[in-house]
């Protein structure tokens, strides 16, 4: 299991950040991970990162991790944060 946080924007006036909290859980991590690596390749990417390419490409990408086996459970939360909703929220996932 791995858990990712992104607070994107929370530098801005209330309102206009959110905080994501993405769980995403892997049985066979090794196996995960070549494949992340070969989907990669494929796009002609030395790495994914969402902000950094247009809507294509990251259809493309969500198009080919779709087809992997993985569970994914996704919390957003709207400005302003309040970290002890958060890991309330987090902890009952």
């Amino acid at each position: 299991m791995v858990v990712f946080i992104d607070e994107s924007g929370t530098h801005k006036h209330e309102g206009h950040s959110t905080t994501a909290v993405v769980y995403v859980e892997v049985i066979y991590s090794d196996e995960f991970n070549k494949k992340i690596n070969q989907i990669e390749e494929n796009l002609r990417l030395d790495s994914f990162h969402w902000s950094e390419e247009r809507w294509d490409v990251r259809n493309k990408f969500l198009a080919e991790i779709s087809k992997l086996d993985f569970k994914a459970k996704v919390a957003i939360f709207k400005n302003p944060v309040k970290p002890e909703k958060i890991m309330e929220v987090v902890s009952n996932i």
